[in-house]
């Protein structure tokens, strides 16, 4: 006889007058109940017993007789891992922005002025309780955008979380992709003096991060500080990375910061 094995799964929503259910590979059909709801009815707890290695499983939303499923790919469970799940959903489509607008630039220490753009995960917008890693990203034209990119080639940042999230491979983050300084003189500057409306290639050519690993840190700081929210994890080993085209730049930072491997 096969021995069974519990999981605790915890689906984090602010429902607003309706209630989670989770529904299982064992039967798609059938509503499994929470055995108990907390933090005023935004915290739903389940506990599944199971002898399956592993099963998949998707909250589901029920309001004014209706039933909605969460967005995105079924949930991976492994009661053999003995983990806890933290799950935080989304049931309706996702009509904001991804990849939002170019922010105004941050001026560091030094007077140079940085522009960065973030990406912003599916269901950002609905699910208001979920805090997010940040993953900060130099070369930050690179990322998303083909019209901003070296030769119109993108690193295709978002393609990449967004497989890596459907294989239940990563958490959801937060990107921040900060814009390379262009020249000495930042970004102002060259705006003056036209090298904006050079062809791509020429204005890549003086174009550089510029002492990454001593600039970058205040300028995180300085995007944390000015756009501080709620769903913004705390910078540490574990919620915050810095990824760039130079991988011995983003140890310096790390290392700078204190919070290097």
């Amino acid at each position: 006889m096969a021995l069974k094995r519990g999981q605790l799964i915890r689906i984090h929503y602010p429902t607003e007058g309706g209630r989670i259910a989770l529904r299982t590979e064992g039967d798609w059909d059938s509503n499994i109940q929470p055995h108990s709801i907390r933090q005023k009815g935004s915290l739903f707890e389940f506990r599944i017993e199971t002898e399956q290695p592993y099963f998949y499983f998707k909250p589901v939303l029920l309001c004014d007789g209706a039933t909605m499923w969460s967005r995105g790919e079924n949930f991976l469970a492994v009661p053999t891992s003995g983990t806890r799940l933290e799950i935080y959903p989304y049931f309706r489509e996702d009509t904001h922005c991804s990849v939002c607008e170019l922010m105004p630039p941050l001026t560091d220490r030094s007077g140079a002025q940085h522009r960065f753009r973030v990406f912003l995960p599916p269901g950002y917008s609905e699910n208001t309780l979920r805090r997010y890693p940040v993953l900060y990203m130099h070369d930050g034209h690179n990322l998303f955008l083909k019209k901003e990119a070296f030769v119109g080639k993108t690193w295709k940042t978002d393609e990449v979380l967004n497989m890596l999230d459907r294989m239940n491979a990563i958490d959801e983050v937060i990107v921040v992709g900060i814009h390379p300084l262009v020249g000495d003189v930042g970004v102002v500057a060259a705006d003056r003096a036209g090298l904006r409306d050079l062809p791509r290639v020429q204005l890549a050519r003086v174009t550089r991060v510029g002492g990454a690993h001593n600039r970058l840190p205040r300028i995180v700081e300085r995007i944390r500080h000015a756009h501080a929210r709620r769903d913004v994890a705390p910078v540490d080993g574990r919620s915050t990375a810095v990824v760039g085209d130079g991988g011995q730049e983003s140890r310096k930072i790390g290392v700078r910061s204190g919070h290097a491997p």
